[in-house]
């Protein structure tokens, strides 16, 4: 019996070319639990909680590269900023992209830009460059994503280094 199994997996052509295609995956539209985070620099650190949106785009990778997987993301954060000591809550809805690499395993390393949009007066609208590890396949449970991203802000407000943590158990 194990003997056809495997007859018959062998037998099966390897993916061509025309089956990398350009194409979009969309994630899911709330991750549960929220992305966590910690805000320092600038008036007030922040515990910050966001609802990521992740849309995959791009050829469909192979073998070492990803298999399954596309390398770039677009994402779309509303979130919230809670005062570590003082100041008031913020909100805020922040948009990106991504490109991520990922190795033979589960590990990926990702470069990305942003724009925060302040939604109230205690936060500040800022452009923001990011890295980031990630464990697992891209928005699937169990997806684990760290990020590091430094806000420059347009006011003249200090600008802040954000970190951030999700993990996708939805």
């Amino acid at each position: 019996m194990v003997l056809a199994a495997q007859a018959l997996a062998s037998e099966t052509p390897p993916p061509s070319v025309e089956d990398s295609r350009w194409g979009v995956e969309l994630g899911p539209l709330v991750t549960i639990p929220p992305a966590t985070g910690y805000r320092f620099g600038g008036d007030y650190s922040r515990f910050t909680f966001a609802l990521p949106w992740s849309v995959q785009f791009g050829p469909l990778l192979r073998g070492d590269a990803g298999e399954g997987l596309r390398p770039f993301r677009a994402l779309l954060e509303p979130g919230l900023a809670l005062p570590a000591s003082g100041g008031k809550t913020s909100y805020f809805i922040r948009g990106g992209v991504r490109r991520v690499w990922n190795t033979t395993g589960i590990w990926g390393f990702g470069l990305g830009a942003g724009y925060t949009q302040a939604l109230s007066t205690q936060i500040h609208s800022a452009l923001s460059p990011e890295a980031l590890l990630t464990i697992g396949r891209c928005c699937a449970p169990g997806f684990f994503t760290v990020s590091v991203r430094y806000e420059y802000a347009f006011s003249q407000a200090p600008d802040e280094l954000w970190t951030s943590v999700t993990v996708a158990l939805w």
